[in-house]
């Protein structure tokens, strides 16, 4: 079988939807009594600042756990170790004129230690409760807030 059949990540020709699989995850760290969730953040063209999670395109012959680790190191400049599967979403959306179908995997991401810098899609990443993380990530439509409570209630059990 010839795997350079394909370009380095999944992704449709140009033309026409262009499909995706990503993967990453919920990072989250113990300070103290309190657990607390790490998010990106990035300005919008309107200047507004955006919420996400670390998570990227899977890449051919990459698993969605190596795909995870690989771009939360990237995104977030954190090294983590997975524990568990917390689901995926399913998203179409246009962007630059271009309609994208996406499949996006979670993972619950342990820290473990930093890794080195960021990478430049976002302009910071910042700890917060919660509470908090739930708030800044319902006011994005990608709804990424009800994977850090997945990883919430997974940390509830520990």
């Amino acid at each position: 079988m010839n795997i350079d059949l394909y370009q380095s990540e999944y992704r449709a020709a140009p033309g026409g939807p262009i499909y995706h699989i990503s993967a990453g995850g919920v990072v989250y760290k113990k300070f103290g009594n309190e657990y607390k969730f790490l998010l990106l953040g990035r300005r919008n063209k309107a200047g507004t600042i955006v919420y996400h999670l670390p998570k990227g395109t899977l890449h051919v012959g990459e698993t969605l756990e190596h795909c995870a680790v690989r771009e939360i190191a990237e995104e977030a400049g954190v090294v983590v170790l997975l524990k568990s599967y917390i689901g995926g979403r399913h998203a179409v959306f246009d962007y630059e004129d271009v309609q994208y179908d996406k499949i996006i995997h979670y993972f619950i991401a342990s820290y473990v230690q930093e890794a080195g810098e960021m990478d430049d899609e976002h302009d910071f990443r910042q700890w917060f409760t919660y509470d908090e993380a739930v708030t800044k990530l319902q006011a994005h439509v990608k709804s990424e807030d009800v994977f850090v409570t997945r990883c919430k209630e997974y940390l509830s059990t520990l």
